[in-house]
């Protein structure tokens, strides 16, 4: 285990794009039990807000940033838990908070080495599932280029015209039908 200078230092020196830190603050959220909360990026300074629904992050934060807002979600969660949240000016950055962002820097080292290998793992995924998507879309535009496709839609339309015509058959009999039966009856009935 390092001395606190020194693993916040390193902390500092590493930054993390928008999408990797989305995943490892939903990480820690989870592991810690936090509220569902939103993940807003805003500006390019070493600077974020937390809140009971959202925690804000500059882009590219530092794993440092990312801890210090997770550990206020946590003191968050910790005087709600305890029945109260103070009123007004509040004390925020106390020892208690230092010891909750060492102990939230502990852990995101202890598992940054698996949590990248599942975010490369999540982004090769969604780019995968996006160049399919692609094919997918570029297939169904030579498609609907070819005769084929024109021919398709004539076939489609013909049996739903097909469907309709024998609806409206099967109607006119109904009521020939009932033409009929009210024919008879008064023909009977003098």
């Amino acid at each position: 285990m390092m001395p606190d200078e020194q693993l916040f230092e390193k902390a500092a020196g590493q930054h993390v794009d928008d999408g990797c830190a989305e995943f490892i603050v939903s990480r820690l959220r989870w592991s810690y039990r936090l509220p569902e909360s939103e993940v807003q990026f805003r500006g390019h300074g070493d600077g974020g807000h937390c809140s009971i629904d959202r925690i804000q992050l500059s882009h590219n934060p530092s794993l440092n940033l990312i801890a210090h807002e997770i550990a206020h979600g946590r003191q968050y969660r910790r005087r709600i838990k305890k029945g109260y949240l103070e009123v007004g000016r509040k004390k925020w950055h106390t020892k208690q908070h230092h010891r909750l962002m060492r102990r939230t820097l502990e852990y995101i080292y202890k598992h940054l080495d698996n949590w990248s290998v599942e975010y490369a793992v999540e982004v090769k995924g969604r780019q995968t599932r996006l160049e399919q998507r692609i094919e997918r879309l570029e297939a169904k535009e030579v498609y609907k280029l070819s005769p084929q496709y024109k021919l398709d839609q004539l076939r489609k339309r013909e049996k739903k015209l097909a469907t309709k015509l024998k609806r409206t058959q099967t109607a006119l009999k109904k009521v020939q039908r009932r033409i009929r039966i009210w024919e008879r009856k008064t023909q009977q009935t003098p």
